[in-house]
């Protein structure tokens, strides 16, 4: 009879030991689910804030910017080429290529060129040419102030120049590229614009001024894009 109580009262110290047990893991649990919970909602929270603010920036571009910027987004860097960096690069988003030209993946604009073999440098290839394009619109992005240059024309003059012979480059590489057609029509309207303000400088340089700077503002709303699209 001892022995029976005593197996009935280890029993029930048992019980009780595995009930304290489960009742202290029971809250350690739902703690770890409520967690899990709230890290997601977090999670979702600026998942729905980051998108929010991508609309708006989209939704602040033209029709034209659109569509560069998603000319931008689809651009792939072309594998073929692929070589080693040079050890005077750093900067972990380089892509270098066998014919000297080296892009950012990041920002999908060349950065510099460095000779290997004479023969192939300085030979951008056709996948190559939507960096250079970028690379082209990103050293252009700058403007010679009305301040600077209403007291000389030749300012405006060389700053004309400068973007003229970036812009014909530009004009050359999405010549012939259907796809890259609003790039085209933007560069059309800059070269034009730059032409005339070449033109009318000496003889009404405000105007060709205000000309000019038709132009600066498409250069800048090609790089907003550009940004955009690669943010």
């Amino acid at each position: 009879m001892k022995k029976m109580k005593k197996y009935i009262l280890t029993a029930a110290l048992s019980s009780l030991v595995l009930l304290m047990a489960c009742g202290t893991e029971a809250p350690q649990q739902e703690e770890a689910k409520t967690g899990e919970v709230e890290t997601a909602e977090r999670q979702e929270e600026v998942q729905e804030v980051e998108q929010t603010k991508d609309d708006e920036q989209y939704n602040q571009l033209s029709d034209r910017q659109k569509d560069i910027a998603s000319i931008i987004e689809d651009y792939e860097l072309p594998e073929k080429g692929q070589t080693h960096l040079p050890d005077d690069v750093d900067n972990k988003h380089a892509i270098a290529y066998k014919n000297g030209v080296i892009i950012n993946e990041k920002t999908k604009e060349s950065l510099t060129q460095w000779h290997i073999d004479i023969s192939d440098s300085m030979n951008i290839k056709t996948g190559q040419h939507l960096s250079v394009i970028i690379s082209h619109f990103t050293d252009m992005n700058d403007k010679v102030a009305w301040e600077e240059i209403k007291q000389n024309e030749r300012l405006l003059r060389r700053d004309i120049d400068k973007k003229l012979d970036y812009l014909y480059d530009v004009f050359r590489y999405v010549e012939e590229v259907e796809e890259y057609k609003p790039i085209k029509n933007m560069t059309i309207d800059m070269l034009d614009d730059l032409e005339e303000a070449r033109v009318i400088r000496k003889t009404d340089l405000e105007s060709a001024y205000n000309t000019y700077e038709k132009a600066v503002e498409n250069i800048k709303a090609f790089n907003e894009a550009a940004a955009y699209s690669t943010s």
